[in-house]
C-alpha cells in the first residue's frame, strides 16, 4: 500500500486518478489548487507522514504545477527528508513543449492527458511503488 496526493483542478481527472490508484491498492488524497496541496504537503512533512507519490498538474489554480513542485521540494530539502516525495508531472502539453529540464529534474516522471491505466500502472512499477 502506498499514500497518494493528487493535485489536480479537473475534478473528473481526479476521480479517475484516486479510482486507478485505490485499484493498485493506493490510498488517495486530493488537491484542487496549489495552495491546498502545498497545505496539505506541508502539514504531511511536519506530522512524519509523507505521501509516496504525488501526481501534479501543471495547470494549476492560484499557484501552479511548476511553483508547487519548486516549493514542496525546498519543504523536503530543510526538513532534510532522506527519501523524497515521487511526483509525477501531469499536462496535456507534449513533454518537450510544457516542461522544462528544470522541472524535469525535480520530478520523477511525466504522465501526459488524457490518462491511460496502462501507462499509470507502468509508472508505478517504475517507482517502485508497484510490482
Amino acid at each position: 500500500m502506498f499514500r497518494a496526493l493528487i493535485i489536480e483542478d479537473d475534478m473528473l481527472n481526479q476521480e479517475f486518478l484516486c479510482e486507478a490508484l485505490s485499484f493498485f491498492q493506493g490510498e488517495c488524497d486530493a488537491a484542487n489548487n496549489g495552495e491546498d496541496a502545498l497545505i496539505t504537503l506541508k502539514n504531511s512533512l511536519i506530522n512524519n507522514n509523507p505521501y509516496d507519490l504525488i501526481i501534479l498538474d501543471v495547470k494549476m489554480p492560484i499557484i501552479n504545477g511548476f511553483l508547487v513542485l519548486k516549493i514542496f521540494r525546498m519543504f523536503e530539502e530543510l526538513k532534510k527528508i532522506e527519501n523524497p516525495t515521487k511526483i509525477l508531472i501531469s499536462s496535456g502539453f507534449g513533454k518537450s513543449s510544457a516542461l522544462s529540464d528544470f522541472v524535469i529534474e525535480l520530478s520523477n516522471g511525466y504522465l501526459r492527458k488524457p490518462y491511460d491505466v496502462n501507462c499509470l500502472k507502468n509508472k508505478l512499477i517504475e517507482l517502485e511503488l508497484l510490482k
